[in-house]
């Protein structure tokens, strides 16, 4: 999936469009970035030895996991299945909302009639503790 096809599916525009291609490869996303060092992220993070933030390289995950899920819900799937990780966390992580929608090819971003809302046990929100992940509730 080139980056067109990526645009496609991602609201995301460069310079925070952080996926040059996506390969499909037996239900796994693998992204690609080319990292030139010119990035707005890497300039001073650090002098001489450029480093991508781990900030950074989370929205790089979520962006493919993104493609990913548009993926397997435009190939027939009817429900997502989302895992909320704070294992590598030292401080609790609070979700006030969360959606999840396929994008549309147009300028609209998304298919208005399949945004769903995901809950958290039934509930709206959910605080996660340091060093646990939580499944969330099966989205239709």
């Amino acid at each position: 999936m080139n980056k067109e096809e990526i645009k496609r599916i991602l609201p995301h525009r460069e310079p925070m469009l952080l996926l040059d291609e996506v390969e499909l490869v037996d239900g796994e996303a693998h992204g690609r970035l080319t990292i030139t060092g010119k990035e707005f992220f890497v300039q001073g993070h650090f002098p001489g030895n450029p480093v991508v933030p781990g900030v950074i390289q989370c929205e790089m995950l979520a962006q493919n996991c993104c493609v990913l899920f548009a993926a397997e819900l435009t190939a027939g799937g009817t429900h997502v299945r989302l895992t909320l990780s704070n294992v590598f966390g030292v401080l609790p992580l609070h979700v006030a909302a969360c959606t999840v929608a396929i994008g549309a090819d147009d300028a609209r971003g998304i298919e208005p009639d399949t945004l769903r809302t995901v809950t958290f046990g039934g509930k709206g929100h959910v605080r996660d503790n340091p060093l646990h992940s939580l499944d969330l509730d099966r989205g239709a």
